[in-house]
């Protein structure tokens, strides 16, 4: 597998009408595997997956086949490891004077548009992961924000030091300086209440609209008169109780301002001059970030060269709705957040949890499970808490519980819709202030651990019955990860097929290589109510069996349909249509019998042609 990517300046015309959807609609050609695009200011950024190496030349004719201006001018082509350090550098590197923030927001928009074109580009979507991971890592290990990076950084820096973090003053921006209006582009308007704008016109409707820009912070053009600015300034400080903050283009103004209590002027140069003061703060991220692009740019060609293409932290899948769940995974994994983890039974909870300890900075601390519903709530909460000596008949010792094996770490808890509401309200204690109390003790106990649960109950629904707590349900549905049954993504069946027999194979010491078509799409019609465990099962099963290389359909177990499906209608639902119905009975003959069609047409009392007609009729393959 090769790289390559390019990085160049567009030209005006190009930035404007430059469009993701019809750089993903034009067709791949070979050796292109996949493609990506992001605009970012006046600049883009391609990059290419292919089969085998492609010169600059026939890089650039099919780029241009595929949507790109022929006005593009030529860009140096840099190839394999510094291909992928230049997209690392590109979304994150503190040096370049898009805010990060910003370069975040293209790559997810091109991420999106990418995914609505194209439903499986595993090396694209590995490394926006890994971007993702290195930004969270990034801040918190660095003091990421502390840092202005660029005038707006600086502006920004001011007003959090000058305002309350829970005061959200009014901005006002007068006056026609580009550079001003930039300033306030890149600061975004998060920040403050409201904004009001006005740009310079003629001198005689100067104090008019001054008197109606009422603010706290204020980016005063040069080209408003100075009295007046003055007049207006300290008119404004009899109607608020906040300090004001002045940022101008005009070191004039400044001077007359300098005499004023609770007026705070500063210049667009002492802004620069506020950046250039952390100089060597930003030089020494800049090196650890791209020591840091360096060792991911090894992890991801790493995992570019096992094959391992469709396994993400052990978690086998190419489904969209899997890849927007590993997103949410990185995102959230480096940050101390609670997770609520959802979904049937068998679909891989646990494997979600392990995969957001082991990509936080927890990974090296204890990871901790505990099945809510395997243990008696009798003793449960001295499992979980601890208990002291005598707290209760065989309490002969004082005993340390899960909590506190995991400190440091992380607890799993599964099962919790399980929980009695006694024990509901002690892990609220906990979930509020990190403590616990262990059973018969007098002193509590401060325990930093990470909590993530797990239910394939629909807690929302046990609220509204009463049979579990508001509060607490609101403190674990922090970040909620819902996983989907194995049935809605039977495009990964196949995957999971592979995974398993590589696994039991050995295992069993065997050879087996793979599995027939027969019996693969005889697993495909099965509608999994055991979702991915019991499909584990299955190829367990068939792997014993198996007397050759391959996996055929009389290697399976006898695949039961669930008592839903047999039934016929929801009990709390309309009844199935009849088509429904036709549909449901002919899925079991060919699951039943596979690709005997005599038997199939005799349990189904029909012939040959009436089984082609129905199949066609009723769109199964």
């Amino acid at each position: 597998m090769f790289f390559s990517a390019c990085h160049t300046p567009l030209p005006g015309q190009l930035n404007k009408s430059f469009r993701y959807e019809s750089f993903y609609d034009a067709p791949l050609e070979e050796p292109v595997l996949e493609r990506f695009a992001v605009v970012l200011e006046d600049h883009l950024l391609i990059f290419l997956v292919l089969e085998h190496p492609l010169a600059p030349g026939k890089l650039a004719a099919f780029l241009n086949r595929s949507g790109l201006a022929t006005e593009t001018p030529p860009c140096q082509w840099q190839t394999n490891d510094q291909a992928v350090e230049l997209f690392f550098e590109t979304a994150l590197d503190i040096s370049i004077s898009m805010p990060i923030d910003n370069r975040l927001r293209s790559i997810r928009q091109s991420i999106s548009i990418l995914e609505q074109h194209t439903a499986y580009s595993p090396f694209i979507h590995n490394l926006y992961w890994r971007i993702l991971w290195l930004y969270e890592k990034i801040r918190l290990e660095f003091d990421f924000y502390k840092i202005p990076t660029n005038p707006a950084k600086a502006f920004s820096q001011l007003v959090n030091k000058i305002y309350d973090p829970n005061t959200h003053p009014q901005l006002a921006l007068a006056g026609n300086s580009n550079a001003l209006h930039q300033l306030f582009r890149e600061t975004g308007s998060h920040r403050f209440s409201k904004i009001l704008s006005y740009r310079a016109g003629q001198n005689g409707q100067v104090v008019s609209y001054l008197e109606k820009l009422t603010g706290d912070v204020f980016l005063i053009s040069d080209d408003m008169d100075s009295g007046h600015v003055i007049s207006h300034l300290k008119q404004q400080l009899q109607y608020t109780r906040l300090p004001i903050l002045v940022i101008c283009n005009s070191s004039t103004l400044q001077k007359q301002l300098e005499r004023s209590t609770d007026i705070f002027c500063y210049t667009l140069n002492d802004l620069e001059n506020i950046v250039r003061g952390y100089r060597k703060e930003k030089e020494q991220l800049i090196k650890q970030a791209r020591i840091m692009f360096g060792k991911e740019t090894d992890a991801f060609f790493n995992w570019a060269s096992s094959g391992k293409m469709d396994n993400f932290m052990g978690i086998i899948s190419r489904h969209p709705s899997m890849y927007r769940l590993f997103e949410t995974i990185v995102r959230v994994s480096p940050n101390n957040i609670t997770v609520l983890i959802e979904g049937p039974s068998g679909t891989g909870k646990e494997l979600i949890a392990r995969s957001i300890h082991r990509l936080s900075n927890r990974k090296h601390q204890p990871f901790v499970t505990v099945n809510c519903s395997a243990i008696p709530d009798n003793l449960l909460e001295s499992e979980l808490f601890g208990h002291v000596k005598g707290a209760f008949t065989g309490a002969v010792a004082n005993k340390m519980g899960l909590f506190h094996e995991a400190n440091n770490g992380t607890i799993f808890l599964d099962e919790i819709g399980e929980l009695s509401e006694s024990l509901q309200v002690k892990l609220l204690r906990f979930l509020q202030n990190g403590e616990i109390r262990p059973v018969g003790g007098n002193q509590t106990i401060h325990i930093d651990t990470r909590l993530i649960t797990a239910t394939n109950r629909d807690l929302r629904q046990r609220v509204r019955e009463g049979l579990f707590r508001s509060d607490f349900y609101y403190r674990l549905n922090v970040v909620r990860l819902s996983l989907p049954p194995l049935r809605e993504r039977k495009e990964d069946i196949k995957l999971l097929c592979t995974h398993f027999i590589h696994f039991f194979s050995r295992k069993f010491n065997k050879e087996i290589g793979g599995i027939e078509e027969e019996a693969l799409r005889k697993l495909s019609l099965y509608d999994w109510p055991g979702n991915v465990r019991e499909l584990e099962n299955v190829i367990e099963h068939a792997c014993a069996m198996a007397l050759g290389s391959i996996i055929t359909q009389e290697d399976l177990p006898e695949l039961q349909a669930s008592s839903a499906e047999s039934s016929l209608s929801d009990k709390s639902g309309p009844l199935k249509t009849l088509k429904d119905m036709e549909t449901e009975h002919i899925r079991k003959a060919l699951l039943k019998y596979g690709s005997n069609y005599d038997a199939i047409c005799r349990e189904l009392a029909i012939s040959r042609t009436t089984l082609w007609r129905k199949l066609k009729e009723l769109n199964i393959s």
